[in-house]
């Protein structure tokens, strides 16, 4: 069965196509979710996560994760976690590495540097004009990896909300 990648926001082909070739060469979908999100973090043109985000109306970008195992319903997630590089590794970590479920704040960075979080010191990458004028058309951005109908049963999240099915370009 071809591997598939359900993704939203704007994510860049290339991140989603690394990801179902990581799918392909037997990578676990948590394991690919979770870089895929990584990815997109670290993405200096997606505004709507990582430290290219929309900071709060304070100025100050707070990032938020969620990770969820399908098959098992567990799931993990942050909010409000500033200077980490990857708020989804540590929500992953919140879901394999603790009692809670969602951890937020304070409480969240403080998980983050107990687990060894990558950290990054500094507010945005962006300025407050691009910010503004990104503002109005991004929401959240995510990915889902799985095999084709097993993946309706079993899937990995990392935060979802409006979704499009990425399917693998043919070779040629």
């Amino acid at each position: 069965m071809d591997p598939i990648i359900l993704a939203n926001g704007e994510i860049k082909d290339d991140i989603i196509a690394a990801g179902v070739e990581q799918l392909r060469r037997g990578v676990s979908a948590e394991d690919v979710a979770e870089q895929v999100a990584r990815d997109v973090e670290d993405d200096a043109d997606e505004h709507s996560v990582g430290f290219s985000g929309l900071p709060n109306v304070l100025g100050v970008v707070e990032l938020d994760a969620s990770f969820m195992e399908g098959a098992s319903l567990r799931a993990g997630a942050v909010a409000g976690v500033r200077n980490f590089c990857h708020p989804i590794s540590i929500a992953r970590a919140v879901m394999d590495r603790s009692p809670h479920v969602m951890i937020v704040g304070e409480g969240a960075e403080r998980f983050g540097d107990e687990i060894g979080a990558q950290a990054q010191a500094g507010a945005s990458r962006g300025d407050q004009a691009g910010h503004a004028a990104v503002r109005a058309r991004h929401g959240p951005a995510g990915a889902i990896a799985g095999f084709g109908r097993r993946a309706r049963r079993r899937r990995t999240s990392a935060r979802s909300s409006r979704a499009r099915i990425c399917w693998p370009r043919a070779s040629a």
